[in-house]
């Protein structure tokens, strides 16, 4: 019945890219895309794999099989029927056709277009370029020894925020500019520089942040500069990053040993799988059945737009779905999407919660047809957070950190600061002028 659940699933959500991200030949990679990829690969996929006991030699998948031998069969159904409930609220706000915010239509605005990133983005490089080296500094003892290393960093959350933070700068950037050519729009002063960070940051283990920075700029060719991707050279792409993204993490987990396509295989799953031991756990010893609940997590969480070098602590001060089930385990640290939402939320809030972000990322994708520089940057900032990191970095992290401060406010905040210094020096060369 599991295997027979997990299908039907597979199957609702293959048909609906079909109809939705697909023409002529051409996918479109959209937050619909990205979600849905998410979804399998977190909430499906691991749960097919232990159902169908499909083994590996490792330590902690051996632990994961003796929880999993423990939930019963009704328990795994109920957990697919909920998120089953959830991708349909999500596919529904993604497609319903009247789409209004009117809240946003200040922020989102077309007369902020009418001025582009082009004149303030020397500052905004300069400030840019010292506080990464001031990251860099700080993790001077963990740079290039890779994921496991006898040495570590506190400050490893700050340099990813910190890369992620660059990136939205560089898709403004990119979408200022409007150069007809992908490429030379890529090679500029605030790519070259991101390249530096980014893999600076992957010397340090740091992969995921990395992919979905390269899954947003994928996204931007596919939605900005052309009418899709071929479907053959996706698959090209997708292959060759799964295998460097394996390969890095091959190489981080073990820098001595020969890299095999067995091992980087292997990597590729153990990403999910490990992420779901706090699923299993979960499904094991604690009632599922909350539908509706106060979510202390996701308001506690608010004080991590607070960055680390001002409050170093702030994790002492912010609750975890931990403190809410005790019996919830995590020994590698990720947290799975269904986890975190339903101990914070609740079922009935998820829904509603997920209808929303599905119909506010519809209306960003809408508005991008007039081509503006905010809700380009904030949609594809999103968007390819819903592929790895809203599934398994818990509230904290993917939803206040990630997408709230990073993907939404950090791009807003960037086009009115340079709206207002280019108001000034419009100002300020007409009083020149004058004179």
């Amino acid at each position: 019945m599991v295997n027979l659940c997990i299908a039907l699933e597979a199957i609702i959500i293959i048909c609906f890219i079909i109809k939705n991200n697909i023409y002529k030949g051409k996918i479109i990679l959209d937050h619909i895309l990205c979600f849905s990829v998410g979804y399998v690969y977190y909430g499906l996929l691991p749960l097919f794999l232990f159902q169908n006991k499909i083994s590996f030699a490792d330590t902690i998948y051996n632990r994961m099989e003796d929880i999993f031998q423990q939930i019963s069969e009704k328990q795994k159904i109920f957990y697919l029927l909920i998120m089953l409930f959830w991708l349909i609220a999500f596919y529904a706000g993604s497609t319903r056709k009247s789409i209004v915010f009117r809240n946003t239509r200040k922020i989102f605005r077309k007369e902020k277009d009418k001025i582009t990133f082009i004149y303030s983005q020397k500052l905004f490089f300069i400030l840019m370029i010292i506080l990464g080296v001031f990251m860099l500094y700080l993790n001077r003892n963990s740079l290039l020894t890779g994921y496991i290393s006898k040495h570590s960093s506190e400050y490893k959350g700050s340099l990813s925020a910190y890369v992620t933070m660059l990136f939205s700068m560089v898709l403004l950037y990119f979408l200022s500019i409007r150069k007809k050519n992908f490429k030379k729009a890529s090679i500029s002063k605030w790519g070259m520089a991101y390249i530096f960070f980014a893999l600076m940051l992957l010397s340090m283990g740091g992969r995921l942040y990395v992919i979905s920075n390269i899954i947003a700029l994928l996204i931007v060719f596919s939605m900005v500069y052309t009418d899709g991707i071929s479907i053959g050279k996706l698959i090209r792409i997708t292959v060759i990053v799964l295998f460097i993204v394996g390969m890095i993490g091959v190489l981080r987990a073990n820098m001595h040993a020969g890299i095999t396509f067995r091992q980087i295989a292997f990597n590729l799953l153990q990403e999910p799988i490990n992420t779901n031991y706090s699923l299993f756990t979960y499904l094991a010893y604690c009632d599922i059945g909350n539908w509706g609940s106060f979510p202390v997590v996701f308001v506690s969480s608010l004080i991590n737009f607070i960055p680390r070098i001002f409050l170093p602590t702030k994790e002492n001060y912010i609750k975890t779905v931990y403190n809410l089930q005790p019996n919830v385990k995590s020994p590698l640290g990720a947290t799975q999407f269904f986890v975190s939402y339903n101990v914070d939320f609740g079922i009935i809030p998820t829904v509603l919660f997920l209808f929303v972000l599905g119909n506010f990322l519809a209306y960003l994708r809408k508005k991008n047809e007039n081509n503006n520089i905010i809700s380009n940057t904030v949609y594809c900032m999103i968007s390819s957070n819903l592929m790895f990191t809203f599934f398994r970095d818990g509230v904290m992290t993917s939803l206040v950190k990630n997408i709230m401060e990073f993907s939404f406010l950090v791009p807003i905040i960037i086009v009115y600061i340079n709206a207002f210094l280019a108001k000034k020096t419009i100002r300020y060369n007409q009083h020149i002028n004058n004179h």
